[in-house]
């Protein structure tokens, strides 16, 4: 009972001493995923492009690494983080981070968020609402903040989703699209296979603050499902590289690379990424072809129009936690949809000589990404802001 005491009154405080600050032409960005994603696109953009100072909050030493490169890093929940916070005019987040800290009529937090929902999320999940994020939805409504998304389609979601004014969700774009159309060359790990097929299913099992159980189904059911002798020569035969990257939250792991017997198999996470220097979304740009289930990365993936799979092997016990935007999935799949593992190797064969759904991605994106054009959307928000 003290504590909870204690706690309302520090954090209904710390806004308070927020305002005693004064506010610099400086931006603060973070993300829960890392060092990637919309935070990592509109902090080197506006790095390189506006005289602004530009401070990037970490947790591990592989994130300062890079981001050290374009501004100012400052390790989370430190005095210099708090500092940095409360002299920033502008806050970028894609998770609601530090979202407490932030009650200042100069200060202006804009929610990037780290996706566009294909499941229903946040005050539209009935099946399991995140009770956590209400007091965050409470404090994103009353400050000065802007969310931003892909369409018109998405600003009625994401309004619902957080109980938003509309006015505050702008149909601008994701600033990783701006990734796709970027002059960076080839990853040279990808450079000698013919093919490129990414591997990336949303999370089911993760613990902690994003703590959820979704599905008995685990990776390494796709693993024995799929990663054996039968599946690499077929890699082998074609020249293709099978890249493997799990959710961030994703709490189990593959460990195919510790194998000298899988090869043109490669399973990679955030720190191979940058170890490259390589984002996930200029990976995404060289894929041939995305295999993926219930996680929204498809819905960027339809931009460049190329093949998508569907592996849903659990579809039915999912389906039981988790509730899609649009009842039927296939409604909102422009892809080859397998319920079985097994069904994988012809299903690529197929979708890459012959991919009947072309058109309907093109329809399709009308809809869910009908602002986005074809790059600056960094540009675009930045103007929209009017960040000098």
């Amino acid at each position: 009972m003290i504590n909870n005491y204690f706690t309302r009154l520090l954090l209904k405080l710390i806004p308070l001493i927020n305002r005693l600050f004064p506010k610099k032409n400086k931006a603060i960005f973070s993300s829960e995923s890392g060092y990637t994603d919309n935070a990592r696109a509109m902090y080197e953009y506006i790095s390189r492009n506006k005289d602004v100072e530009v401070v990037w909050v970490f947790n591990k030493l592989t994130e300062e690494v890079m981001a050290k490169k374009y501004g100012v890093t400052v390790k989370r929940n430190t005095f210099h983080f708090i500092y940095h916070i409360f002299t920033s005019r502008y806050i970028f987040t894609t998770h609601f981070e530090f979202i407490n800290l932030v009650n200042d009529k100069k200060q202006l937090y804009i929610n990037l968020w780290h996706g566009m929902p294909f499941k229903n999320i946040e005050l539209l999940d009935q099946v399991e609402p995140k009770k956590s994020h209400n007091h965050s939805l409470k404090i994103l409504r009353k400050i000065r903040s802007y969310s931003f998304v892909n369409s018109e389609f998405y600003r009625l979601v994401f309004s619902a989703s957080f109980d938003l004014q509309v006015n505050k969700v702008v149909a601008l774009g994701q600033p990783r699209i701006d990734f796709f159309f970027n002059d960076k060359p080839k990853p040279k790990f990808i450079e000698k296979y013919s093919k490129v097929l990414l591997y990336c299913p949303t999370y089911r099992n993760s613990s902690g603050k994003y703590k959820r159980n979704d599905s008995g189904w685990n990776i390494n059911r796709f693993k024995k499902a799929c990663i054996t002798k039968k599946f690499v020569n077929f890699l082998e035969k074609e020249n293709y590289l099978f890249i493997i990257k799990l959710h961030p939250f994703e709490k189990n792991t593959l460990n195919v690379n510790t194998s000298n017997d899988i090869k043109n198999i490669l399973e990679i996470k955030s720190d191979y990424l940058l170890k490259n220097n390589t984002d996930l979304y200029e990976l995404l740009k060289y894929t041939d072809l995305l295999i993926t289930d219930y996680s929204s990365i498809f819905i960027d993936y339809m931009i460049l129009n190329r093949p998508i799979i569907y592996l849903i092997e659990d579809y039915d016990e999912y389906t039981k936690s988790r509730t899609f935007l649009l009842n039927k999935f296939e409604q909102f799949s422009p892809g080859h949809i397998i319920k079985t593992a097994s069904k994988l190797i012809p299903t690529i064969k197929e979708a890459l000589i012959n991919d009947p759904y072309k058109l309907k991605r093109s329809e399709l994106n009308k809809l869910i990404n009908d602002k986005l054009g074809q790059h600056s959307i960094c540009k675009k928000i930045t103007d929209f802001l009017n960040i000098m």
